[in-house]
């Protein structure tokens, strides 16, 4: 159990961090004091050292748990042991590329996919058609699934020029994402608010679960279910943007990132495929060129 002292500061932590929620922070915080078994006063370059050892294959998540430690050290006076943390962070070698998990639905993956999610609209089960509503949402706008949870019905614009969903970003800007399917439109404005107004009154992790469900269902084997994540549908769509125009910076509007060289990080082992076959294409133009110049 965590003593009195360490849950306040961890509390004091979590309101004043920025960039991510507070609950995650406390997740962070509280996993660290339960597994070293002591409070931030009786805490020694041992135990951080220990746990840093047991956890260094999850770098990205080790990462933040020492951003926030160092915090909640200097707010409890041990200047020593935040130092101390701050050195140990900066000597865990950063993630190479192949090593921070970025995947996307193959071609087939995503036709299966996608079928099953017209099947599951046309259902009469009402949690089929939120199913459907959900996923084909982010698909058709590359929009996170956090953004899309929070969708109310007064969201969705469908007037004679504009069809699409006003959504709060990441950064907290309201942005509008366009949609040029009519289906989908429809198909969201069948789903009725729950008590809250949202039209999509689950968590994150049930959306997780439902994602994995519904790829199982559309015959993903197992090994593909378990490495795919929601996101991923966010990051096919971007694929699929850009393997049409070969423009990143048009892939980098649509996602909203502000910067060419997030998005070309973001789209990982994919846009890594789609330059190949680019190149595969020019080498046959060239190759028909030279032919026909031979003839």
């Amino acid at each position: 159990m965590v003593d009195q002292d360490t849950k306040s500061l961890v509390e004091l932590v979590a309101s004043s961090k920025r960039g991510k929620s507070p609950i995650t922070i406390r997740q962070h915080l509280y996993h660290f004091f339960n597994t070293v078994g002591k409070g931030v006063y009786d805490l020694t370059k041992e135990d951080i050292l220990r746990y840093t050892r047991k956890k260094i294959q999850k770098k990205i998540s080790l990462n933040l748990t020492l951003i926030y430690l160092e915090k909640l050290l200097n707010l409890a006076g041990r200047e020593d042991l935040a130092d101390y943390t701050k050195e140990l962070r900066r000597s865990i070698r950063a993630p190479s590329e192949s090593e921070v998990r970025r995947d996307f639905l193959e071609d087939d993956e995503l036709k299966a996919f996608v079928n099953l999610l017209w099947k599951k609209a046309k259902m009469n089960s009402y949690k089929a058609k939120m199913q459907a509503a959900l996923f084909l949402t982010i698909l058709n706008t590359g929009s996170r699934v956090s953004e899309v949870l929070s969708l109310k019905p007064t969201d969705i614009v469908d007037t004679p020029t504009q069809m699409g969903i006003t959504v709060v970003t990441k950064g907290g800007k309201i942005d509008f994402k366009p949609i040029r399917d009519r289906n989908v439109i429809q198909l969201l404005k069948s789903i009725k608010a729950s008590p809250d107004g949202r039209l999509f009154p689950i968590t994150v992790r049930t959306a997780e679960n439902w994602f994995k469900s519904l790829l199982k269902e559309a015959g993903l084997p197992e090994k593909r279910v378990m490495r795919l994540r929601v996101h991923d549908l966010r990051r096919t769509a971007a694929l699929l943007v850009f393997q049409e125009t070969k423009d990143i910076t048009k892939v980098k509007e649509w996602l909203g990132h502000s910067k060419v060289e997030t998005t070309m990080t973001y789209l990982g082992e994919g846009i890594k495929r789609v330059q190949a076959l680019r190149r595969l294409e020019a080498a046959e133009i060239l190759s028909k060129k030279l032919n026909e110049a031979g003839e």
